[in-house]
């Protein structure tokens, strides 16, 4: 498995170095965990929101906070379909589960007005009850 993956990751950093150097850059902040998702306007206040939450451990406070605020999100260019930068950075990239992500697609934005999807429901567990779980109350 490993001789099979080194050749793509090769191609990969091969791509890299042929793109500009803010490209190269970039790419170097989302490998290295130092890249931060900042969209302009209305929406880069609610992923500033988001991701405080998200780095106190409130992952379905980070998701609601943005799920609400997503109607606010406008595309930089007309073939970007969604803020992939969520999922490129550290602390927000936890945040978009799957179902997380498919209902992110399937919200209205950029002013449109269709019915948005069902919300997910909740991950965390509520309150502190998960400490007194049978699980973690066994030692060794």
């Amino acid at each position: 498995m490993a001789l099979a993956i080194r050749p793509a990751w090769w191609r990969t950093q091969e791509v890299t170095r042929q793109q500009p150097a803010e490209v190269q850059e970039l790419a170097q902040r989302i490998h290295d965990g130092t890249f931060a998702y900042e969209p302009p306007g209305p929406f880069g206040e609610v992923v500033d929101r988001a991701r405080e939450l998200a780095r106190w451990g409130d992952c379905d406070g980070a998701w609601r906070v943005l799920r609400a605020g997503l109607p606010l999100w406008r595309p930089p260019a007309h073939d970007v379909l969604a803020p992939v930068g969520l999922l490129a950075d550290p602390l927000l990239a936890p945040v978009i589960t799957l179902e997380r992500g498919k209902e992110l697609l399937g919200t209205p934005r950029a002013g449109r007005t269709e019915p948005a999807p069902d919300p997910t429901e909740d991950l965390d567990p509520t309150g502190l009850a998960w400490l007194a779980s049978e699980a973690s109350m066994k030692l060794g």
